[in-house]
């Protein structure tokens, strides 16, 4: 059983789109041959590398144990995080579909977040987390929404169609047009009578 620190470490050395070099051929009773080039696909939760292949095949790698060699890791750039019952905050990630996925936790779905006409940034939200009912986080566009689970704030370039970093600036001020713009929920729980509601922070 892996420690959930060594986890954390596997997955911040290999996130999901790292090309890798295997430099041994794997032992397996079909071999995978040294100099195969793989991309990670996922990480699970005993930290083996599941890869995707360019001979096609998916066998996994596990570190420490394979030999291998990273050529290359996806981009990091500085977001906003907006957790439920939490103030939003900045922190870098990589700039990969399924890390944003497991931020929201699910499939995302990105909206411009009409934060600010100088910066172009989008609110990455889980597509269903009305449906599967995760708590209520904020308000956003002025009440006419209510978002269910997290959400990343993301500057956008129209130029690359891709997202970017935010710098120091746009981030403090993001941070607080969100936090005047974009009012938290409350969830209170009142476990004695078993009632529960809804309160927009004030």
């Amino acid at each position: 059983m892996i420690s959930e620190d060594k986890l954390n470490e596997i997955k911040e050395n290999y996130p999901p789109e790292t090309k890798i070099k295997l430099l041994k051929e794997t032992e397996d009773k079909q071999p995978i041959l040294a100099g195969t080039i793989g991309i990670v696909d996922y990480i699970d939760s005993e930290g083996q590398l599941h890869m995707k292949w360019e001979n096609g095949r998916t066998l996994a790698l596990i570190p420490e144990v394979d030999q291998f060699e990273v050529i290359s890791k996806p981009e990091k750039i500085k977001v906003i995080i907006i957790e439920t019952q939490k103030e939003p905050y900045s922190k870098e990630i990589y700039n990969t579909l399924r890390n944003k996925q497991e931020i929201v936790g699910g499939l995302i779905q990105c909206v411009s977040s009409f934060l600010s006409d100088e910066i172009n940034c989008d609110f990455i939200l889980n597509d269903e987390g009305k449906i599967i009912d995760l708590p209520k986080n904020r308000v956003i566009w002025n009440g006419e929404e209510i978002v269910h689970g997290n959400m990343i704030v993301a500057k956008v370039d129209d130029s690359i169609g891709d997202f970017v970093t935010l710098s120091d600036d746009e981030i403090t001020y993001l941070i607080d047009k969100i936090t005047k713009e974009c009012p938290m929920i409350i969830n209170i729980s009142l476990s004695k009578t078993h009632i529960e509601h809804d309160e927009v922070e004030k």
